[in-house]
């Protein structure tokens, strides 16, 4: 894993030697490569180089298509870059070996916090993605073909609702009405009642 050297500043930069520095970033070799000429990069300096220009950047000496990075397995040169000296961006600690420092990202309170905010932050972007997502998803035609019966099925109940009110208004306008009897029939009827009792 290359580390980010945003993370890091070297205690001395000028101290290291010419020899330990990427011609291309200017900064102590990071998984240190060399091509066929003999010169030498990071590794992803160079490749990012020769994607561009297929050529040595120090004596412009084509580069194939199909070039082969090889690795600097030399101890000395490796344990020269492990060993140089940095300081810690986050909580300011300083003099902490090169190679040791993923080790101290670990433990740096600073670090841990910025690693958590950003973790925080690709969750909410994800639960946003996945919010949309669904959103659009429900948006589609098959949801308003499901959707669609509902709502004429409700449009019909409003527009047949109408004529029955009316129906109901014209069969209450068209029933009996009582009538009003009045005092001298209602003691005729009440005799012819009478009578009628008294003869069963």
């Amino acid at each position: 894993m290359k580390l980010s050297t945003d993370k890091y500043e070297y205690m001395d930069e000028d101290a290291i030697d010419d020899k330990l520095k990427c011609i291309i970033c200017a900064q102590p070799f990071q998984s240190p490569v060399i091509l066929d000429c003999q010169h030498t990069f990071c590794e992803v300096c160079i490749d990012t180089w020769i994607k561009q220009n297929a050529s040595c950047p120090i004596c412009r000496r084509q580069v194939e298509t199909n070039y082969v990075l090889t690795k600097i397995t030399d101890l000395n040169i490796c344990n020269q870059l492990d060993c140089l000296p940095v300081q810690c961006l986050q909580c300011q600690k300083n003099e902490i070996q090169r190679y040791r420092f993923k080790k101290h990202l670990k433990r740096c309170s600073k670090s841990r916090i910025t690693i958590l905010s950003d973790s925080i932050q690709n969750r909410f972007k994800n639960i946003k993605r996945t919010i949309r997502t669904k959103h659009s998803s429900l948006e589609t035609p098959t949801t308003q073909r499901r959707v669609t019966p509902t709502v004429e099925s409700i449009q019909q109940q409003f527009t047949y609702r109408p004529p029955i009110q009316i129906n109901e208004q014209q069969i209450y306008n068209s029933r009996p009405r009582p009538t009003t009897v009045r005092p001298y029939e209602r003691n005729r009827n009440e005799i012819f009642r009478q009578q009628s009792k008294a003869i069963r």
